[in-house]
């Protein structure tokens, strides 16, 4: 088999590394029309480093890189950390593909910012489209919770700049209420 990635735009799942039939499977399971189904478009990579660079250079990244654990340039884990912000977070859902390795190997490639992994004793394009639509929902919620707690981070640091910029205007209660106490950092 030959090693293929497929990247593209917004409705898009991105598939890199040695998963020809099964690929060529779930292309069709989203490409034929079918009611309440996704429709994603598809384009190929060679390697690992041009998978990265496709994606990194769309002007939007597809909605979901499906990838072999091992392809030929590197590894699922070390194509996770090109992929990775500033958060930590890849800037694309990402759904591994074990093979016959352990569930230990798409473990760490969940921990390495993944959201799912399939072994080839479950794989079949049924369900790697399921995961990869789970994958594009956890991918939004993580998205979504890291933007939550950006927001609220800044929004404490605007508290606390307004509190101790007012401290001759705003003061604390004692536990008694008898006594205004100054504000502490």
């Amino acid at each position: 088999m030959v090693p293929y990635a497929a990247l593209a735009g917004a409705g898009s799942v991105s598939v890199a590394g040695n998963v020809g039939n099964v690929a060529s499977g779930v292309m069709s399971n989203y490409c034929r029309p079918r009611r309440r189904a996704r429709r994603f478009a598809f384009t190929e990579a060679a390697t690992g480093t041009e998978a990265v660079q496709a994606i990194r250079s769309a002007t939007e990244p597809p909605d979901c890189l499906v990838l072999d654990v091992r392809l030929p340039d590197m590894d699922a884990l070390e194509l996770l950390a090109a992929l990775a912000d500033s958060t930590g977070i890849p800037i694309c859902a990402v759904v591994v593909l074990i093979g016959n390795a352990s569930s230990e190997l798409g473990r760490a490639a969940v921990r390495a910012g993944a959201q799912d992994y399939v072994g080839d004793e479950w794989l079949s394009p049924l369900v790697l489209a399921r995961a990869v639509e789970n994958a594009i929902e956890r991918w939004a919620m993580a998205r979504g919770l890291q933007e939550r707690n950006a927001a609220l981070h800044l929004s404490e640091q605007h508290y606390r700049a307004l509190a101790t910029s007012s401290a001759d205007i705003a003061y604390r209660m004692s536990a008694d209420w008898s006594k205004m106490l100054p504000l502490d950092g």
